[in-house]
């Protein structure tokens, strides 16, 4: 916990002793899904930029400075399920607001598109609309998914992320067959 010069709090939620409490943290997102995002995000001990913000271990957002001694793949395990539980709380507002059900692997792969991207893909897309109507194609579902595949380059310009590509692909298989293999095929 810390307060910036404003006398605001600026706790990001993570208390770093928590990081090495071995309690369970509760998911709904599968062992599988969890397994799926560590595999796309890649484990590093330290912080580094990633195009938008600083993350350290599995890809989980932090500040410059907020880990100076890097942390472990368990400590970075247990910060990406925290990270997660936050995210699942976004997404089954949006679930329980449009009277949705999602099976385990629907759920898992809009948790890594959303732990990837953020929340903002609910309010008022393409995605959000056709999950909530519950009318889409494959082709529908992939184009609405599709247009997460964009990184700033320091110019300022946008261009499509090879990796992007890969991983909306990769999410899509879960979505829709369930396999979680990361091939993107």
């Amino acid at each position: 916990f810390r307060i910036d010069q404003t006398g605001s709090s600026t706790d990001s939620g993570d208390d770093h002793e928590d990081l090495d409490d071995d309690t369970p943290i509760e998911l709904r997102t599968t062992d599988d899904g969890v397994e799926f995002i560590k595999a796309r995000e890649g484990f590093r001990a330290t912080a580094y930029w990633d195009y938008s913000q600083y993350s350290i271990g599995y890809g989980s957002r932090c500040e410059a400075n907020e880990y100076p001694n890097g942390i472990t793949q368990e400590q970075a395990d247990r910060l990406l399920r925290k990270k997660l539980q936050e995210f699942e709380t976004k997404l089954d507002a949006f679930l329980t607001k449009n009277n949705l059900t999602l099976n385990d692997t629907q759920y898992d792969a809009l948790i890594s598109l959303t732990y990837n991207i953020g929340s903002t893909w609910m309010n008022g897309t393409r995605l959000a609309s056709y999950l909530a109507s519950g009318q889409y194609t494959h082709n529908e579902l992939a184009s609405a998914m599709g247009i997460w595949c964009h990184v700033k380059e320091s110019g300022g310009g946008y261009v499509i992320h090879d990796g992007l590509v890969s991983r909306r692909m990769a999410e899509l298989r879960v979505f829709l067959y369930a396999d979680y293999s990361g091939s993107s095929d």
